[in-house]
């Protein structure tokens, strides 16, 4: 009896050791299901289901006052980014944030627990206990209020004072500008500058930078929009306009970035940079008058170094980081010349480490004075993501593109993630797949460079353009895919139609919305374009020629997956999508009642059908019969996929999160939480897990989410 026991064990003991295990997370945390006789384990993951890849729009930052190691970040749409390890790593602390796009953030000197965060049109953010939570502060401030500047008082932090511009729906004056005085640390706020005028027309003008003078804290400046500079004896309670020494042909002063000297210096030295290309101004008297220094930029902020009060950092919105260390008698470029700049900031407490926000490409630290520079992004998710890789090869291994930072490559599932643009000459890539007769090798379609190649692992791109339609697209904002309207919105209130700053060239490729192989075939593949029509290869993307509806845009393409020359195409005419059953020579119409259609998605696992994201929810087509409602009546479906081993499967991404269908879209069931609200634009599933799908969003970077 006691052998067959042992036997029995063995037996056991044998069969657990050996037995598959079917993982379906991230193999972090274990936990065992017996299921007699053969214990299965099933992996759970407790890593964050963000995956990113790292960088971002990056508006603001600020340091520690006395902790070198401690940073914060504000991001446009990300919320709060903090590190601890001096710009090695960063976390989102974004919990109790009502709106995620951070224009101005600052900490209390004396409490550096307690930090307020500037909204774009949801006005004063507030925490005290180091960004771990934060909660609206903001009785008395106008509606929908862009806060563009935060000033703490250095002497009473209890005082603090913000820069808005108010609610406008024309993106002409008047701007509702009013500056607001707080006496009791942001509990309360009251107008202290309001209908400030411009060429004698009370447009209601705003400010960009307010900064309180450390030897004087009764002293307060503000860098308006077009009206120059203003200026607070009384601690804000009365304001005049000091802009003596500083010309305009037309009465226009466009002023940014003010620094201060600290307390500790001798000499009033205030400084002021112009967003019109007339350069820096200085003041050694408290602002009575000005002397100018031309330099042909446009000052998006502007930072003094507190341990050397002659030294100076401004950031360049057309392009750079620009250093003074004669106290902005001349300025030299310090790098970054190539990335349109949000800001610039000194770590005070160790000052010869800067960081460099950018537009898009995430954070830059320079530990030498801007001597050098180096990306400084772990964990800071804030990219707009079009495509992502899953190799079923390498369960470990993940490509993704994005609008601005171009591709990226993580080899431990997301957790940390490095660029591979060697080559890439245009980092606005529009989607990224891997060639199905070489798994080695990936293929990045762009906004303006056409089509790039790269051999794995080493991966250096080469464009493969041949029969591609080229365009000449005008040096205009318009064109800067990785900026969403409300940017772009910005930037033309600001009055900048983006001369001398970094775009694509003029003559480019056609921009390119997505490359799909057919699944029956590898060779064959179709390109939808912007404008270009359908373009099909026959030789596995060598070569490319018209495949018909020249002159329209494509929005989504989808191929048959037992037909090659049978395909789909969604345009932006609404309610029709093209279909040909012959590659492209010729096309017909079907009709669509969901309105314009977005995303359209085959699948090998259920061939006879077609699946369509609409502006008004999920539609099918069986075989040569009519579209039909499938689900989600009423919602934007920004991308639709279909499980391409599993059939029934269904994913939809959307403006608020993701929905998902277990029966072909009889019933839908809502996303996980974490995606309220966000802007889903791109979806893969993962080839070593049907469950696993990657949801690529317009801001924050990807969300990894199991189906149940």
């Amino acid at each position: 009896m006691l052998n067959k026991k042992v036997g029995l064990f063995v037996l056991l003991l044998i069969l657990f050791l050996t037995v598959d295990t079917t993982v379906i997370a991230q193999e972090t945390v274990s936990d065992y299901q017996i299921f007699f006789p053969i214990i299965a384990r099933e992996e759970v993951d407790t890593s964050s289901p963000w995956i990113g890849p790292a960088g971002g729009f990056i508006v603001c930052m600020t340091p520690h006052p006395s902790n070198p190691d401690i940073y914060y970040a504000g991001s446009w749409g990300g919320g709060v980014f903090m590190t601890n390890d001096g710009g090695l790593t960063w976390e989102n602390k974004s919990i109790g944030l009502g709106n995620l796009y951070i224009n101005s953030i600052a900490i209390d000197p004396y409490n550096p627990k307690i930090l307020y965060a500037g909204t774009y049109r949801d006005k004063v953010y507030k925490t005290t206990n180091g960004g771990e939570s934060w909660y609206q502060s903001s009785n008395g401030i106008q509606t929908e209020a862009i806060v563009y500047a935060i000033a703490i008082d250095p002497y009473n932090a209890d005082i603090v004072y913000i820069g808005t511009r108010g609610e406008n729906t024309t993106s002409l004056p008047p701007w509702k500008g009013v500056i607001y005085r707080s006496m009791n640390e942001g509990i309360d706020w009251t107008p202290v500058l309001q209908n400030v005028p411009v060429n004698g027309v009370n447009t209601q003008d705003w400010a960009y930078d307010l900064v309180v003078n450390p030897k004087n804290h009764n002293m307060v400046y503000a860098a308006m929009h077009e009206a120059g500079v203003y200026k607070s004896t009384n601690t804000g309670s009365d304001w005049q306009r000091v802009v003596s020494g500083i010309d305009s042909s037309n009465g226009i002063i466009s002023a940014r970035g003010l620094s201060i000297n600290p307390s500790n210096v001798s000499a009033d030295a205030l400084y002021m940079g112009t967003w019109h290309r007339t350069g820096t101004f200085k003041s050694t008297n408290n602002a009575a008058s000005w002397t100018n220094t031309p330099l042909d930029v446009k000052v998006y902020n502007m930072e003094l170094d507190n341990s050397n009060p002659g030294t100076l950092y401004l950031a360049n919105y057309a392009g750079g980081i620009y250093k003074t260390t004669n106290s902005a008698a001349s300025w030299s470029p310090a790098g970054l010349s190539g990335e349109i700049m949000y800001t610039v900031s000194i770590n005070q407490p160790r000052h010869t480490q800067i960081f460099a926000g950018t537009v898009g490409n995430g954070i830059y630290r320079s530990d030498d004075s801007a001597a050098h520079w180096t990306h400084s992004e772990q964990g800071l998710f804030n990219t707009n993501v079009t495509a992502m890789v899953a190799v079923k090869s390498n369960k470990e291994q993940l490509y993704a593109a994005t609008t601005h930072n171009g591709v990226s490559s993580s080899s431990d599932k997301g957790i940390t993630w490095t660029l591979m643009n060697s080559g890439l000459s245009d980092h606005e890539v529009n989607g990224l797949l891997i060639n199905p007769l070489n798994q080695n090798q990936l293929i990045a379609i762009t906004n303006s460079g056409g089509i790039f190649k790269c051999v794995l692992p080493g991966c250096s791109w080469t464009t493969s353009n041949s029969g591609l339609p080229t365009a000449l697209y005008p040096h205009s904002i318009n064109n800067l895919s990785f900026l969403d309207e409300t940017q772009k919105n910005e930037i033309s209130i600001m009055g900048d139609n983006t001369s001398n700053i970094p775009v694509p060239k003029l003559v480019t490729y056609r921009s390119l919305n997505e490359l799909v192989f057919a699944p029956s075939n590898g060779n064959i593949a179709y390109l939808a374009t912007i404008s270009g029509g359908v373009l099909k290869s026959n030789n596995n993307a060598a070569t490319w020629s018209s495949a018909g509806l020249s002159g329209l845009t494509i929005k989504s393409i989808a191929i048959d997956p037992l037909n090659p020359e049978v395909l789909y195409a969604a345009t932006n005419t609404s309610g029709v999508i093209k279909y040909s059953t012959n590659g492209g020579s010729n096309w017909q119409d079907t009709t669509i009642s969901g309105g314009m259609t977005n995303s359209i998605s085959t699948t090998p696992a259920n061939p006879t059908k077609v699946y369509a994201g609409t502006d008004n929810g999920v539609y099918v087509r069986v075989g040569t019969g009519d579209w039909s409602l499938l689900g989600l009546n009423g919602v934007v479906v920004n991308v639709i996929a279909a499980q391409p081993s599993i059939s029934g499967i269904l994913v939809a991404g959307t403006g608020n999160g993701i929905y998902y269908s277990l029966d072909d879209g009889v019933n839908w069931m809502t996303g996980p939480d974490d995606l309220a609200g966000r802007n889903v634009r791109s979806l893969t599933f993962d080839p070593n897990n049907y469950k696993k799908v990657y949801a690529g969003t317009n801001i924050l970077g990807t969300y990894r989410f199991y189906i149940p």
